[in-house]
Protein backbone atom coordinates (compact mmCIF):
# COMPACT_ATOMS: atom_id res chain seq x y z
CA UNK A 1 0.00 0.00 0.00
CA UNK A 2 1.52 3.77 -0.69
CA UNK A 3 1.26 6.02 1.57
CA UNK A 4 -0.91 9.17 0.70
CA UNK A 5 0.77 11.95 2.90
CA UNK A 6 3.83 11.28 5.54
CA UNK A 7 2.27 13.30 8.93
CA UNK A 8 5.64 13.38 10.31
CA UNK A 9 7.50 14.53 7.53
CA UNK A 10 5.11 16.82 6.42
CA UNK A 11 5.34 15.92 2.89
CA UNK A 12 2.93 14.01 0.37
CA UNK A 13 4.22 11.29 -1.56
CA UNK A 14 4.80 12.50 -5.64
CA UNK A 15 3.72 9.09 -6.90
CA UNK A 16 -0.05 9.71 -5.58
CA UNK A 17 -0.48 13.30 -6.00
CA UNK A 18 -4.34 14.00 -5.64
CA UNK A 19 -6.85 16.37 -5.92
CA UNK A 20 -8.95 16.75 -3.07
CA UNK A 21 -12.38 15.48 -5.15
CA UNK A 22 -10.03 12.92 -6.52
CA UNK A 23 -8.79 11.91 -2.74
CA UNK A 24 -12.52 11.86 -1.53
CA UNK A 25 -13.92 9.75 -4.48
CA UNK A 26 -10.73 7.10 -3.73
CA UNK A 27 -11.80 6.87 -0.19
CA UNK A 28 -15.76 6.44 -0.89
CA UNK A 29 -14.85 3.64 -3.54
CA UNK A 30 -13.03 1.90 -1.30
CA UNK A 31 -14.83 2.60 1.38
CA UNK A 32 -15.08 -1.16 3.03
CA UNK A 33 -11.02 -1.50 2.32
CA UNK A 34 -10.21 1.54 4.08
CA UNK A 35 -12.77 1.85 6.98
CA UNK A 36 -14.74 -1.46 7.86
CA UNK A 37 -15.92 -0.48 11.04
CA UNK A 38 -18.02 2.76 9.74
CA UNK A 39 -20.72 3.05 7.74
CA UNK A 40 -20.74 6.11 5.03
CA UNK A 41 -23.53 7.98 5.32
CA UNK A 42 -22.69 11.22 2.35
CA UNK A 43 -20.44 13.71 1.11
CA UNK A 44 -20.25 16.69 1.11
CA UNK A 45 -22.62 17.54 4.47
CA UNK A 46 -23.88 20.55 4.64
CA UNK A 47 -24.38 22.61 7.89
CA UNK A 48 -26.41 25.39 7.39
CA UNK A 49 -25.86 28.13 10.22
CA UNK A 50 -22.93 30.21 11.82
CA UNK A 51 -20.86 27.00 11.58
CA UNK A 52 -17.20 28.59 10.97
CA UNK A 53 -15.74 30.95 13.06
CA UNK A 54 -15.93 33.73 10.49
CA UNK A 55 -19.87 33.06 10.48
CA UNK A 56 -20.20 31.14 7.68
CA UNK A 57 -22.01 27.60 6.65
CA UNK A 58 -19.60 24.34 6.83
CA UNK A 59 -19.12 21.35 4.49
CA UNK A 60 -18.45 17.98 6.02
CA UNK A 61 -15.71 16.55 2.82
CA UNK A 62 -17.02 12.90 4.41
CA UNK A 63 -19.79 12.13 7.30
CA UNK A 64 -20.20 8.61 8.62
CA UNK A 65 -21.25 6.61 11.32
CA UNK A 66 -19.49 4.36 13.96
CA UNK A 67 -21.97 1.41 14.93
CA UNK A 68 -19.87 0.27 18.00
CA UNK A 69 -20.29 3.41 19.94
CA UNK A 70 -22.60 5.03 18.07
CA UNK A 71 -21.15 8.32 17.20
CA UNK A 72 -20.84 10.22 14.06
CA UNK A 73 -17.74 10.56 11.93
CA UNK A 74 -16.26 13.91 10.50
CA UNK A 75 -13.68 13.37 7.60
CA UNK A 76 -11.82 16.56 6.05
CA UNK A 77 -9.29 16.44 3.71
CA UNK A 78 -6.92 18.52 2.34
CA UNK A 79 -4.82 18.22 -0.86
CA UNK A 80 -1.70 19.45 1.24
CA UNK A 81 -0.52 20.25 4.48
CA UNK A 82 -3.00 23.04 6.11
CA UNK A 83 -2.84 24.32 9.70
CA UNK A 84 -6.64 25.72 9.32
CA UNK A 85 -8.21 21.67 8.83
CA UNK A 86 -7.35 21.42 13.11
CA UNK A 87 -10.02 24.18 13.35
CA UNK A 88 -12.09 23.90 10.49
CA UNK A 89 -13.28 20.04 11.91
CA UNK A 90 -12.94 21.61 15.47
CA UNK A 91 -15.50 24.26 14.04
CA UNK A 92 -17.92 21.45 13.10
CA UNK A 93 -17.49 19.50 16.28
CA UNK A 94 -18.62 22.08 18.34
CA UNK A 95 -21.36 22.41 15.76
CA UNK A 96 -22.57 19.05 16.53
CA UNK A 97 -22.33 19.30 20.01
CA UNK A 98 -24.37 22.82 20.05
CA UNK A 99 -26.40 21.48 17.29
CA UNK A 100 -27.01 17.73 17.50
CA UNK A 101 -30.62 17.31 17.10
CA UNK A 102 -30.37 19.90 13.98
CA UNK A 103 -27.00 17.69 12.78
CA UNK A 104 -29.34 13.99 13.42
CA UNK A 105 -31.99 15.06 11.45
CA UNK A 106 -29.98 15.99 8.43
CA UNK A 107 -28.18 12.69 8.74
CA UNK A 108 -30.69 10.52 9.00
CA UNK A 109 -32.08 11.93 5.86
CA UNK A 110 -29.19 9.66 4.07
CA UNK A 111 -29.31 6.64 5.74
CA UNK A 112 -31.43 5.00 8.63
CA UNK A 113 -29.76 5.56 12.09
CA UNK A 114 -30.19 4.67 15.56
CA UNK A 115 -32.92 6.51 17.38
CA UNK A 116 -31.24 9.73 18.48
CA UNK A 117 -31.30 8.68 22.30
CA UNK A 118 -29.07 5.58 21.61
CA UNK A 119 -26.52 8.12 20.14
CA UNK A 120 -23.55 9.19 21.96
CA UNK A 121 -24.30 12.91 22.05
CA UNK A 122 -21.73 14.06 23.97
CA UNK A 123 -18.59 12.98 21.64
CA UNK A 124 -17.98 12.63 18.04
CA UNK A 125 -15.12 11.31 15.82
CA UNK A 126 -12.72 13.26 13.03
CA UNK A 127 -10.90 11.59 10.87
CA UNK A 128 -8.48 14.40 9.66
Amino acid sequence: MQILYDIQKLIKNPEVDLFELDLQNLLIDNWSLFFEKYLFITKEFTLSGNVRRVNKSGRVDILAFNPENKRFVIFELKREFDANIRSQAFDYVDFYLTSTHEFYLTASEYMRLPPLRDIDCENIEVVL
